[in-house]
């Protein structure tokens, strides 16, 4: 003897599922305060001792970050900005200048057993 499903056990099958499908979708990420693509604006770091050059120290200044690139290297007070900037407080930090070559280490020329072979690099 067959003996129905009741209605209600049905209603409340579908209605959990919709419930659990529409909830599980509500919010995928985090939200993000402030800049979402700090690409996008100019990266001010302010109030930093920078060491420009071998011997050559600029006290109070800023460095002007755009897309990965220094755009300018000013002090604080002659500082002027086109458009939004991320600003970061660097007072009492000093900011050097650095140029890596993954082909050497610490600027040591390399031995000859561990030359790399034409058209390679360690960088990839």
């Amino acid at each position: 003897m067959n003996r129905p499903i009741p209605f209600r056990l049905i209603r409340g099958v579908v209605l959990s599922l919709c419930f659990l499908t529409f909830h599980a979708g509500a919010q995928e990420t985090f939200p993000v305060n402030g800049v979402v693509d700090k690409d996008l604006v100019r990266t001010v770091f302010d109030h930093a001792v920078v060491h420009v050059a071998s011997g050559e120290v600029m006290q109070d200044a800023s460095v002007v970050v755009y897309q990965g690139r220094i755009e300018s290297v000013v002090p604080t007070a002659m500082l002027e900005l086109n458009g939004p900037a991320v600003r970061e407080d660097l007072t009492g930090f000093h900011v050097y200048p650095i140029f890596c070559r993954c082909e050497r280490e610490l600027g040591h020329a390399l031995s000859p057993r561990r030359t790399i072979p034409a058209g390679q690099s360690r960088c990839e």
